[in-house]
């Protein structure tokens, strides 16, 4: 039986200065890997703030996810609402989460017309 895993680094980091928006990432991290039994990876403008490309005070209007396309498959049948986002909306390779903190989070699904690398940060 596999053990359920909560994540709560967004919280735990504080990285959002908005609480609200770092619980929706943990829920939102923790709904996936339930889902899916992936991670989520951060891609877009984050990833450039914690490759140090973009300042640290830089202010997103989104964050950007990317899921494996059979991960994306399973999120666009089975996510149909999560605490803290207003909206849902799905379209062909993306799934839009509206916030009530006036920002959304975007769910790619991972295509090879994207320059995809993952990196770790500690």
């Amino acid at each position: 039986m596999q053990e359920e895993q909560n994540y709560n680094a967004f919280q735990e980091l504080n990285i959002f200065e908005n609480t609200e928006i770092n619980k929706v990432c943990d829920a939102l991290f923790t709904k996936v890997k339930q889902l899916t039994n992936e991670d989520l990876s951060i891609c877009g403008s984050m990833a450039k703030v914690f490759d140090g490309t973009l300042p640290e005070d830089y202010q997103p209007k989104d964050l950007d996810l990317v899921i494996s396309k059979w991960g994306f498959r399973l999120l666009t049948s089975n996510l149909e609402e999560l605490e803290g986002v207003l909206m849902i909306e799905k379209l062909p390779g993306r799934i839009i989460l509206y916030l009530k903190a006036y920002l959304c989070i975007e769910i790619w699904m991972e295509s090879s017309k994207f320059n995809f690398t993952p990196k770790f940060y500690k």
